[in-house]
């Protein structure tokens, strides 16, 4: 506080001497940059930091015609407008994303890899240094999402005597066959990342809890749907191996479920790849 004060008045002796024409003046303190304003309503003062955030101010000095004008905030002296502290560090989780998501199961589970997709969003992300450079953190967010993995025409999902297995359908003209259900994920995980210009690169990695629920297994014929069954026997809870790179704000995404997706019969792990979006 004593270094911001003696810049202050040094800048301001500064004006004081400094041609008519000068309106204002910018002075380097550390990483900070101090900068004095002069106009006809008199002098004030702004900070920034290193990347343009400007500080707010308990108290802010302005001088008119010799007499002092002081204007009180409430906040704590010179507080940044974004915790730019050793400690703080932003994650990249995408806010919005889309992929593919497929099960790698048993040879008898026949998907139609193209139609079978996820989609999701993060509302709230958070992170934590771990170095002095800033350049890897501990990270988390909360996500949630939805699921739609479907099969072949010929076959439908179903749990029979505690079991998730495929049947046959004996339906004709079935145009297709899915299974769907939502799900909320906590990912803890490491990320690096660096500045290149004004944008960052960064790349990610780690474990998350899934919890899955409103799973359910239909078929379609023309445009009727028809419910094979609400009860299949999923894993409410999973854990999957999650992981991410990416440039400014593009996310490329990929995850593994380490826990199967349903309790007995069908030895399905769900996997997904995609892209996300920062905004």
């Amino acid at each position: 506080m004593k270094k911001l004060f003696f810049a202050f008045m040094l800048c301001t002796a500064t004006l004081s001497y400094a041609a008519e024409g000068t309106d204002t003046t910018s002075v380097m303190l550390g990483k900070n940059k101090v900068v004095i304003h002069n106009d006809s309503l008199g002098i004030s003062v702004s900070i920034f930091d290193s990347e343009g955030h400007q500080w707010k101010k308990t108290r802010e000095v302005n001088f008119v015609d010799g007499q002092e004008v002081e204007q009180v905030f409430v906040f704590s002296p010179f507080i940044p407008l974004r915790k730019n502290t050793k400690r703080t560090f932003y994650p990249h989780f995408p806010d919005f994303y889309y992929g593919a998501n497929l099960l790698n199961a048993n040879s008898n589970v026949v998907m139609r890899d193209t139609k079978s997709s996820e989609w999701g969003f993060s509302p709230c992300q958070i992170g934590l240094s771990l170095n002095k450079q800033n350049t890897l953190g501990l990270v988390s967010s909360l996500q949630f999402g939805f699921v739609h993995n479907h099969f072949n025409t010929s076959s439908v999902i179903k749990r029979v005597e505690e079991e998730t297995c495929m049947l046959p359908l004996e339906e004709k003209d079935v145009t297709t066959s899915f299974l769907k259900y939502y799900y909320v994920k906590l990912p803890i995980m490491v990320e690096w990342q660096k500045r290149l210009g004004r944008r960052k690169i960064f790349a990610g990695g780690g474990l998350a809890l899934e919890y899955r629920y409103k799973e359910v297994s239909k078929y379609r014929i023309d445009k009727q749907k028809h419910t094979v069954s609400r009860d299949l026997g999923i894993n409410a809870l999973g854990i999957n191996a999650e992981a991410y790179v990416g440039f400014g704000s593009v996310n490329l995404y990929a995850h593994y479920a380490l826990t199967p997706l349903f309790k007995k019969g069908i030895n399905a792990m769900p996997f997904g790849v995609g892209i996300g979006i920062t905004m």
